[in-house]
């Protein structure tokens, strides 16, 4: 059947005899392509036109792009997209007036490759339904496996709603009326709310078909690998792509019946609609009825004409490679053709329909130019192009513009450095975590040009494998020369030549068989307290042979130390202890060998883990060795038997402790608690065997709280993490759980009522939920037993990792009583640094920290640091990490808190009439000031302090209460338990309901101390 040109009367008449119901009377304004992807910094062509229901071409206003988030790229107003440097997803938006109406046409557009650990898949992802009909939706989150992660609850949706409903099992049941939409499958997991999207089309079956053959216009030769594409317009919109075979035929199926617009693409050619039109608004749409197929859909495409020439440097009539070269056609700016010019400056446009154009040239460090020398649109020459004729010696001169311009060089082997980053920096701004004022990348030959504006600089260049030098030849900012650039010139020969760094090299093998241990970690850690950017540890494993190399090592003193699974760890050279380490000088260039380590084994404990009701092993479950009276501990997981190792023991008598998801921890020997538990004395390197443990499963009837735990810097999951659950009453008992393989924990066993969760995992940073450190700003979780309270996840970060400990001990001061499950955080001006948990005899050890000056914050539910039996102080505790000695003694002490208690109203309070936040008092204030407020309907009120940066200081208060007078005291701490500074706060109140925010305010006050 010859392709159709049809009426709108025809179509109408259609759309009734085949479904029974009439499309409304509207219009669509169709996006092409509908889905693309590009690398960063990459780009696509869009375009856009109206249709009618009669699938003729409508004018509209000026189309307006817009990319939906703008962080994913630019859009040109001819719809040229340029991607951005980072991976997203996102919209591409086609806005226009019509008739005093906006239209709107929408794209899919991806940037990169999205690889996120955890995500969201939703099936089927396309379904084409008949009225009524129904079809069960499936969505499960997996992890980086590809495991379902268990207990995570999907919530569904439909968009727009009249496409039909969904259930929350994803039973789709399709509407009444025909159009287009997606299921939506979402989840929040990780503090993230995931999403995948089904698309569902509410109409005929996709039964037709499109073929035909795509030829050379000129020589009617076949043209192999074109693309060809259909675009229904309508309602419903459904695009199909298929690829020209060897012969030239092309087959496009799977078509619903309706209106299409057909276009054919190659790379060298114009793109050509169907019947041999170029634009958009010319195609001539297809009709395509129930189990229709249309032959002879042919295409002839054009090679088109073309324009050639050069780009020269104004100043030194050098020819100039990659500029950016744009025609843009006279009649239509929005119509635009690009290309780059090649090394030796020339540059070829193609594919251009027979017009008039306008060609400019833009490359960094030169201003764009317009041909013939003139700066703007308005003067250029016009370029009149016939097809298939090539207009030649189109050449364009850029002059210069404000730039710094040199090359980057190995001054080991003069060879130039490709890729190399160079950067300018105003003289107040060079530092670790400051943004230089321009940035640029060189090219395979090591050159560079950095346009920036007149004025005087710093300039640096760093390199992968390179040390950072400062302009000339300085590794200091103080050492370094000022780079002046005066106004349109070139500063040029701003050249460096980068040292390669270091290495670091040795063996590691075993003390007393002097044979290599393959797979033990060497780590290189900063001696002392340095820049943030150069803090982290250096870590390598070692070969089959027991060796390891250290590569791209910066300047600087090191201590390095040596670990592997059974053997105690050690320190260079030979050393147990930190204290007798011996550092490592190491310079530029340099290639440091023989840093070798000898290992001596550990002793062992091995056992099983059984369930004690069926004698069946428990995979996966955590047993943990404890040393007695110190805070050392080493930790396994159970295999798929039960069974378990734990090496690398230091000698001593430890307390060992089992627990498992859906499992009662025990102690050694089938103790429930520490006090009664059995000692194992360890002797090295003999193995202690058949501490076992067995097991009893928590009651399945009761409330639970369930979530995951990852890693918030990988998005991984974190196997073994502690979650801990406190129920809000002065007699409430912990419940924990430990995180399995898939980061998964469900705490079970609870009553009705809220609980602070906290959760922690050896090398990383504890917090409570959601995303705090400290108890009195976490956020309640609500159990409602029997039922499992779900998404409770965290998302740890690493700690920082240096040579260093800090051990101690934390005691109640009403009993003198050690305390268990305590939250101690190392911090500094850059933040939280090290984490620790006391274990139940109130020891912790924080291990690892960098050299520096902290303070020790110890946080736990109803309790508050005070070593000085001063409520009113700060009471963290400095310490100072440096010249290799560990802090040892770092002793803490806590009190029972009764600062921020709430007054709540008496019974025989009057409902005030209206909210109002009254000043504080006293004002100014030292050291405790009262706040006094009252609200007139029930709500969300939440209190908190800000200092005059607008950050949150204190979180005083956020909770349900009933209307009344209500009054609160601060103490002038932060939500870390410091003490602040004096100075002007800001108190804030905000009251939320179903209303919305129904009242806030803020108060200005002043402590003086």
């Amino acid at each position: 059947m010859k392709g159709k040109v049809f009426s709108w009367m025809l179509l109408v008449a259609l759309c009734l005899t085949l479904t029974g119901i009439s499309y409304a009377q509207s219009e669509a304004l169709l996006v092409i392509p509908e889905q693309a992807q590009v690398l960063p910094g990459g780009s696509v062509k869009f375009d856009v036109q109206l249709f009618g229901l009669d699938g003729v071409a409508l004018a509209v206003e000026e189309i307006q792009w817009s990319v939906d988030p703008d962080t994913l790229g630019d859009i040109a107003d001819d719809g040229f997209f340029i991607a951005g440097n980072k991976p997203g997803k996102g919209k591409v938006i086609a806005t226009a007036q019509f008739m005093g109406r906006t239209l709107r046409g929408e794209a899919e557009i991806q940037v990169g490759v999205i690889d996120r650990a955890v995500k969201l898949i939703i099936q089927p992802k396309l379904a084409v339904l008949s009225v009524s009909e129904q079809l069960q939706f499936t969505a499960k989150v997996v992890g980086p496996t590809g495991v379902p992660l268990p207990e995570v609850k999907i919530e569904w949706n439909v968009d727009p709603e009249e496409l039909g409903t969904i259930d929350q099992n994803g039973l789709f049941t399709a509407g009444t009326k025909l159009g287009h939409g997606k299921v939506i499958a979402s989840a929040r997991i990780f503090g993230e709310r995931l999403e995948d999207v089904a698309r569902v089309i509410v109409g005929p079956k996709p039964n037709c078909a499109i073929a035909g053959m795509v030829s050379d216009e000129d020589d009617l030769s076949p043209i192999a690998d074109a693309t060809i594409s259909a675009h229904r317009i309508g309602l419903i919109h459904w695009v199909q792509r298929t690829q020209s075979q060897a012969d030239g035929t092309y087959l496009l199926n799977n078509l619903i019946p309706g209106l299409y617009v057909v276009r054919a693409q190659k790379a060298g050619y114009i793109t050509e609609f169907y019947q041999d039109v170029r634009y958009f608004n010319e195609a001539t749409p297809l009709q395509l009825t129930e189990g229709d197929t249309l032959q002879d859909i042919d295409f002839h495409l054009n090679h088109g004409g073309a324009i050639s020439g050069m780009i020269f440097n104004a100043d030194t009539t050098d020819t100039l490679g990659a500029a950016h070269v744009t025609a843009e056609l006279v009649v239509n700016r929005k119509i635009k053709f690009h290309a780059l010019s090649n090394e030796d400056g020339s540059y070829l446009i193609q594919g251009l329909s027979t017009g008039t154009y306008v060609v400019s040239a833009s490359k960094a460090g030169y201003k764009r130019e317009y041909y013939q020398d003139v700066t703007n649109f308005a003067d250029a020459t016009h370029i009149s192009v016939t097809e298939p004729d090539t207009v030649g010696d189109i050449d364009l001169t850029l002059e210069i513009a404000s730039a710094i311009v040199g090359q980057v060089v190995s001054e080991e082997t003069g060879l130039p450095i490709a890729h190399a980053r160079v950067s300018a920096w105003r003289l107040y701004a060079v530092c670790t975590h400051c943004r230089p004022i321009a940035s640029t990348l060189t090219d395979d030959e090591g050159n560079y040009v950095l346009p920036v504006r007149q004025g005087k600089y710093f300039v640096t260049a760093t390199a992968e494998g390179f040390a950072r030098e400062f302009y000339q030849e300085a590794s200091d900012p103080r050492d370094a020369d000022l780079v002046e650039v005066l106004e349109n010139q070139h500063t040029t020969g701003i050249d460096f030549t980068l040292l390669p760094l270091s290495t670091i090299s040795g063996i590691v093998t075993e003390e007393i068989t002097d044979t290599p241990i393959a797979g033990a970690e060497v780590i290189a850690f900063p001696a002392i307290n340095t820049v943030r950017a150069y803090r982290e540890p250096y870590r390598v494993t070692t070969n089959e042979d027991g060796t390891y190399l250290i590569p791209n090592v910066r300047p600087g003193t090191y201590i390095l130390k040596a670990k592997a699974k059974d053997y105690l760890p050690e320190f260079y050279e030979e050393a147990e202890k930190l204290a007798d380490a011996k550092p490592v000088q190491v310079g530029l260039n340099e290639q440091i060998e023989n840093i070798n380590f000898t290992l001596l084994k550990g002793g062992v404990i091995t056992g099983v883990v059984v369930n004690e009701l069926d004698n069946q092993p428990i995979s996966h479950a955590l047993v943990v060795a404890k040393l007695i009276g110190r805070p050392y501990k080493k930790r396994a997981l159970t295999n798929d038997d039960g069974t378990y190792e734990i090496a690398g023991l230091v000698a001593g008598s430890y307390h060992v402790m089992a627990v498992a998801k859906g499992y009662e921890k025990e102690f050694y020997d089938n103790e429930p608690d520490v006090i009664h538990a059995d000692s194992v004395e360890v002797v090295p390197p003999e193995v202690k065997s058949d501490i076992d443990f067995s097991l009893t499963p928590v009651p399945a009837n009761e409330g639970a709280i369930a979530g995951f735990v990852v890693d918030k810097k990988t998005m991984l999951p974190i196997t073994g993490a502690f979650v801990m659950a406190i129920p809000i009453r002065p007699t409430g008992i912990p419940h924990w759980d430990v995180t399995g393989p898939l980061g998964h924990y469900k705490i079970s066993g609870l009553h009705t009522g809220k609980y602070i969760v906290m959760c922690w995992a050896a090398g990383y940073i504890g917090q409570f939920y959601d995303n705090k450190h400290n108890w009195k700003s976490a956020d309640p979780v609500w159990v409602e037993s029997p039922n499992t309270t779900t998404g409770i996840d965290f998302m740890l970060r690493p700690k920082w990792r240096g040579p260093y400990r800090i051990r101690g001990r934390i005691m109640a001061r009403d009993n003198n009583q050690p305390l268990g499950n305590v939250f101690v955080y190392a911090t500094s001006s850059e933040g939280v640094v090290g984490f620790a948990v006391s274990d139940e005899d109130g020891y912790y050890e924080i291990p690892e920290v960098p050299a520096g000056n902290y303070q020790l914050v110890a946080v736990t539910y109803g309790y508050v640091q005070d070593n000085d039996n001063d409520p009113n102080t700060s009471d963290s505790l400095s310490v100072s990490l440096q010249d290799n000695q560990d802090e040892t003694d770092a002793n803490i002490t806590m009190d029972f808190d009764e600062t921020a208690d709430v007054s709540e109203p008496s019974s025989g309070d009057i409902t005030p009439s209206h909210f109002e936040l009254s000043q504080n008092y006293p004002n100014p204030f030292n050291p405790e000031t009262t706040i006094h407020y009252q609200i007139s309907e029930q709500g969300i009120v939440s209190l908190k302090i800000y200092n005059l940066l607008g950050q949150e200081v204190k979180l005083l208060l956020e909770k349900k209460q009933a209307p009344g007078v209500y009054s609160l005291k601060w103490n002038g701490m932060n939500n870390l338990g410091l003490s602040v500074p004096s100075g002007v706060y800001f108190l804030s109140i905000e009251v939320k309901n179903d209303k919305g925010v129904v009242f806030s305010q803020i108060k200005k006050m002043t402590l003086l101390r």
